[in-house]
């Protein structure tokens, strides 16, 4: 079932006079052998307010062509259309197109909807391949570095490395220069082959940790030294102004034990004798001392984050949901003559009949619905006699009157105009089953077929369960 809109069209006076002052509504029913029908209704917007002055139900013949025309001289308006499904088609072969025109006959261009124009002409139609995935976009920037992560635990100790040559001595300054902070300690050169006997060779020495306190110096034998300190190194003291003193002789003994670790940052260097230095002492036979500790080296900074990887494939579009076809029972009474006061309209046209088994004609005055909720159409194409009497007809469960389901006309028109009655509304069936049927509730109503409408229509249409 397809539904139709031009939306709400602007009509305000231009000039005094305004744009469009009828609309020609065009039906074609493309199929050649296929009946449908279209439920057309207008309304004009007034300060605010929706209000339905058009409500037809007209059946289409295979390869009809129906022109209609409505009055248009109004602020502003709006027209819908419904079309049934058919079991035979299921393209819709009905198309519509709205053209708006002057007093003079012209069309107005502004207020022209040909059928693909309308707001939902594509409704109902199965959805069309997806298309191909377009390029993908260019890189992004890095994105920001995110937080340093918490600190691993100490590597294991490289090997040391050989000791690189002796750099070239510079040039001496013109007087003493400010004394330059202590650099941290380089890695510890390869141990030469010792001079008496060939001793086992040295193992690879770790790496040194920071530079402790230097001890003051001792009038006797040297002591113990003292292990590596682990604070930072403290400010050099400012160099003597005397000559050094003699080196004392190395002493012939081994080595004593190392003494503690000191725990307070290191102190000041004492300042050099004045002494003018003595020989070099023999080198000392000893075994020499112990490894010192490594040091603990504090971690490099944290490398740059890498690029984002390229995105992923689109997976695969998903199998496209099964069609379905709304039930449908349309039916008419193309009699010319009188329907009674107080009694059922009977119906003896089918013009589309795809409802069962949920819409059933089970008589010529009734029409047995299942469970669910169904829209309900009806027209009854007539007049009195005379004033002063009523035209009025009302959808009824049984013999129960639907809410909204009945229309009233005391107005007789003029010989030989007729009036169109009717209604659209939803209906709901709660039971397993229902019964509705279409009663003259007023007079006597003279009824005719005439400009495409049968004197009596029913469209009943299921929309869920």
């Amino acid at each position: 079932m397809a539904f139709l809109s031009t939306g709400p069209i602007e009509n305000n006076p231009v000039n005094g006079t305004r744009p469009t002052q009828q609309v020609t509504v065009k039906i074609v029913n493309r199929s050649v052998e296929s009946v449908s029908s279209i439920s057309i209704q207008g309304y004009y917007l007034n300060a605010g307010t929706r209000v339905l002055y058009v409500n037809e139900v007209l059946p289409i013949a295979a390869n009809q062509v129906i022109t209609k025309n409505y009055y248009a001289d109004l602020n502003g308006f709006e027209f819908t259309f419904v079309i049934p499904d058919n079991l035979a088609d299921l393209n819709n072969p009905v198309q519509v197109s709205v053209w708006g025109k002057s007093s003079s006959g012209q069309l107005v261009t502004a207020h022209r909807l040909v059928s693909e124009e309308l707001i939902g002409a594509n409704n109902g139609g199965e959805a069309g391949a997806t298309g191909a995935t377009g390029p993908a976009g260019e890189q992004g920037p890095p994105g920001a570095t995110g937080p340093a992560g918490e600190q691993g635990p100490p590597g294991a100790t490289g090997p040391a490395g050989e000791q690189g040559p002796p750099g070239a001595t510079g040039p001496a300054g013109a007087g003493a220069g400010a004394t330059g902070p202590t650099g941290f300690t380089g890695l510890t050169g390869a141990t030469g082959m010792t001079g008496a006997g060939l001793p086992g060779p040295t193992g690879a020495t770790g790496l040194t940790g920071f530079t402790g306190a230097t001890g003051m110096t001792g009038a006797g034998l040297p002591g113990p030294t003292g292990t590596t300190g682990i604070g930072l190194p403290g400010p050099t003291g400012t160099t003597g102004a005397g000559l050094p003193g003699p080196t004392g002789t190395t002493g012939a003994g081994l080595p004593g034990p190392t003494g503690t670790t000191g725990a307070g940052l290191p102190g000041p260097t004492g300042t050099t004798g004045i002494g003018l230095p003595g020989p070099t002492g023999t080198t000392g036979a000893g075994l020499p001392g112990p490894t010192g500790t490594t040091g603990i080296g504090l971690p490099g900074p944290t490398g740059v984050t890498g690029l984002t990887g390229l995105t992923g494939l689109t997976g695969a579009t998903g199998l496209t949901g099964a069609t379905t076809t709304a039930r449908h029972l349309f039916i008419g009474n193309n009699t010319l003559g009188t329907f009674t006061a107080d009694t059922e309209v009977e119906f003896n046209q089918t013009l589309v009949d795809n409802g069962a088994p949920d819409i059933v004609l089970s008589s010529p005055s009734s029409v047995t619905l299942l469970r669910g909720s169904y829209w309900v159409s009806w027209n009854i194409s007539g007049g009195l006699a005379t004033g002063g009497t009523a035209m009025s007809f009302a959808l009824r469960n049984n013999t129960t009157l639907i809410q909204g389901g009945r229309a009233v006309n005391s107005v007789a028109p003029i010989a030989p105009q007729t009036i169109s009655l009717g209604a659209d509304l939803i209906v709901s069936i709660t039971g397993a089953t229902g019964t509705i049927n279409l009663y003259n509730d007023g007079d006597d109503a003279n009824v005719t077929s005439i400009g495409g409408r049968l004197a009596a229509q029913l469209s009943i249409m299921k929309l869920s369960d």
